[in-house]
């Protein structure tokens, strides 16, 4: 079917790992169209990027690094004016899946049960272990009010999982699923008005799939499939582990008072655990880098 599937590619500042990507997903038939999403790179990614363009590859470029969500919805809107597709898949660069996972995963779009929002395959870890984070439940207040503690965090990690899955391969209702690859039917996105482009990292999962629910749409983790992800590792370089806390917090913020509307004790709460988090977690990684630069200089590895 012409113009079925559109793939939007973000670019992180990695030319080469999009760029090897692209290459690989370019022959996959079962994308019509591929998007690549230059996020206002300051380097000289999109130089490098340009030359990926022909007939079935599509290289823009943001004006500005507004975060995921900005830089998926420019791919987006590109994308609808260009070929109206009926199914967006979004994709991290840094993301793996075999030729033959992705074409029975597009080809299984057209039989989605009515009013799907967001499906998206297992994901997992390079150790190629099953990932805690394939897919869950919408976080309450309570849980993040305890996400602020990076030792609280620790021992409940798990409070919003599923659990285990099933034995059986199928499509399996779930909240919320990773923002590294999934795909969305160009109709949903119309009718919950697109990504919200307020938060720039973190949060964005939840925030797309609490709008689908609000339009009464269901998320499936489709257990037939797999890809991997090797999670987090440009983030992890360009910024420091207490500044993604400092965006971490700062985008629940924003989805406590503009989705769940918490009253004003429950952000004042919620504000104080968030600082105090941050004060432990200073704490914690100056312990850790100074235990790394005692054994550097024992010679240990």
């Amino acid at each position: 079917m012409e113009n079925f599937v559109n793939l939007i590619v973000l670019n992180y500042n990695n030319y080469q790992e999009t760029s090897n990507f692209v290459k690989i997903m370019e022959e996959r038939r079962q994308i019509d169209q591929i998007i690549v999403v230059d996020n206002a790179s300051t380097d000289r990614s999109y130089e490098y990027l340009w030359r990926l363009r022909n007939k079935k590859v599509h290289v823009i470029q943001a004006t500005k690094n507004g975060g995921y969500s900005a830089g998926n919805n420019f791919g987006i809107f590109y994308g609808l004016k260009h070929f109206k597709p009926q199914f967006f898949l979004i994709a991290n660069p840094d993301i793996a899946i075999s030729e033959e996972d992705l074409d029975q995963f597009i080809k299984n779009l057209a039989d989605l049960p009515k009013k799907t929002g967001i499906v998206a395959p297992i994901m997992l870890t390079k150790e190629k272990s099953q990932a805690y984070n394939s897919g869950w439940q919408l976080p309450s207040y309570g849980s993040d009010l305890l996400a602020t503690s990076l030792i609280l965090n620790k021992f409940f990690k798990k409070r919003n999982s599923y659990g285990s899955l099933p034995d059986e391969k199928k499509l399996i209702p779930v909240d919320v699923l990773p923002g590294s690859f999934f795909a969305i039917s160009a109709e949903a996105l119309e009718e919950i008005g697109y990504l919200d482009e307020t938060t720039f990292l973190y949060c964005e999962e939840r925030i797309l799939s609490y709008k689908l629910r609000a339009h009464s749409y269901r998320n499936f983790l489709d257990s037939r499939f797999v890809y991997f992800h090797d999670h987090g590792t440009t983030t992890k370089k360009q910024i420091s582990k207490l500044k993604q806390q400092e965006i971490y917090f700062s985008s629940i913020r924003y989805y406590l008072n503009h989705y769940l509307q918490v009253s004003t004790w429950q952000k004042n709460v919620f504000s104080f655990f968030a600082y105090a988090g941050l004060l432990e977690r200073k704490l914690i990684y100056s312990w850790q880098d100074w235990l790394l630069e005692k054994r550097q200089k024992n010679g240990e590895n």
